[in-house]
């Protein structure tokens, strides 16, 4: 009888490990795919975080762009202010000097 247990220990033995093989190739197969994943989503990541980037940078020129033409309108206006300001003084100038040479 011990000899019967034996063989049928081994046969189990045997089966069990030819089972964990099985199971250690399977999980080696999915730990490549898994590998594989990682790195098409490694790619992926680059690519969107480029674009997020590319879009972030032309938000930031539009808006370097907008504000370089405010700014341009603003010193313009200024510039006009200037030269009208600019005009009453000479303006007061002459009428100053009238009144003087009529007070002399």
């Amino acid at each position: 009888m011990e000899d019967k247990t034996f063989e049928l220990m081994s046969k189990l033995y045997a089966e069990m490990n030819s089972r964990f093989d099985g199971i250690d190739s399977r999980f080696n197969v999915i730990d490549k795919k898994l590998d594989g994943i990682d790195k098409k989503l490694d790619k992926k990541a680059e690519k969107s975080d480029i674009a997020r980037i590319k879009a972030k940078l032309d938000n930031m020129s539009k808006a370097l762009s907008d504000i370089n033409t405010l700014t341009y309108e603003k010193l313009s206006d200024l510039e006009k202010q200037l030269e009208n300001i600019s005009l009453k003084v000479e303006k007061q100038d002459i009428e100053i000097r009238v009144i003087k040479n009529i007070a002399n």
